[in-house]
């Protein structure tokens, strides 16, 4: 299986969104943004439960930055586009806001469906709008991040966890794509459900991949990325390094890892 399972193209659509979101993420404060003295609960992933404060207007802008940026670069995205800016309705980004934190894809769906867009098309501008959000979120609440105590899913946003990172300690590092918060897993262990049976847990190396791996459980069937970057010379974001590896899903799901146990049999 060939690491370049991603076009170069494609690669470079998610670099420009990247550098939006860079600058949305610098521009947003966190005291314009969540409302304080909020009570939490530690033992859920801490963002879906924050209330988020004003007009939500940098999201709004966000939104229509995107859909600018995709008119460019992906010109025959343009029509689909207009359509969804022609029926924009005032508050529309205040529902986008609230069912992308919470991941209801299913809303984003049926939203394409009814403005004849496709199906991917909302939930991928909605959720990419939001990202800065949830950044800037998970590193303004750190302190109470450190003390989580969800499982099997990011402590801060609840994406669901894929990827790790081994740095320059040796220490395997859970890093989510999706909000850029990280935190320490044993280096034998299922992030998925917590399984640190050393019979149950197993390593496929891809061949001539020496800084990748697959950590997988043959108790749930779930797995994770390993990357190790101790010797890379420009760091990456989390989510390009997601990308970049998207060949070790498909290897993992060839091996019958990613399902359910009782899809896998």
């Amino acid at each position: 299986m060939s690491a370049e399972a991603i076009t170069k193209e494609y690669l470079e659509l998610h670099e420009g969104i990247i550098k939006l979101q860079k600058e949305w993420t610098e521009s947003l404060k966190e005291e314009e943004c969540i409302e304080s003295n909020q009570q939490l609960n530690n033992e859920a992933p801490l963002i879906p439960q924050l209330s988020f404060s004003g007009t939500l207007e940098p999201y709004k802008s966000h939104i229509f930055q995107l859909t600018n940026y995709l008119k460019t670069v992906q010109p025959e995205l343009t029509t689909s586009i207009e359509k969804l800016e022609a029926d924009w309705a005032e508050d529309l980004h205040k529902k986008w806001f609230q069912e992308a934190v919470v991941v209801n894809e299913f809303y984003f769906v049926e939203f394409a469906k009814e403005h004849s867009l496709p199906e991917w098309l909302p939930f991928f501008i909605a959720e990419n709008a939001l990202r800065p959000y949830l950044r800037m979120a998970a590193k303004a609440f750190q302190p109470q991040l450190e003390k989580s105590k969800a499982k099997s899913c990011c402590p801060a946003c609840g994406e669901p966890p894929r990827l790790a990172v081994v740095g320059k300690k040796g220490k395997k590092e859970m890093v989510c794509p999706r909000c850029h918060y990280s935190w320490n897993e044993k280096k034998v262990s299922c992030a998925h459900c917590g399984t640190d049976q050393h019979e149950q847990f197993i390593i496929l190396k891809p061949e001539n991949q020496e800084m990748e791996q697959i950590h997988a459980c043959q108790s749930c069937k779930g797995y994770i990325k390993v990357i190790d970057i101790r010797k890379t010379f420009k760091k990456q974001e989390p989510e390009i390094l997601d990308l970049k590896s998207i060949y070790l899903d498909y290897i993992a799901q060839e091996e019958g890892f990613g399902l359910s146990e009782e899809k896998a049999h």
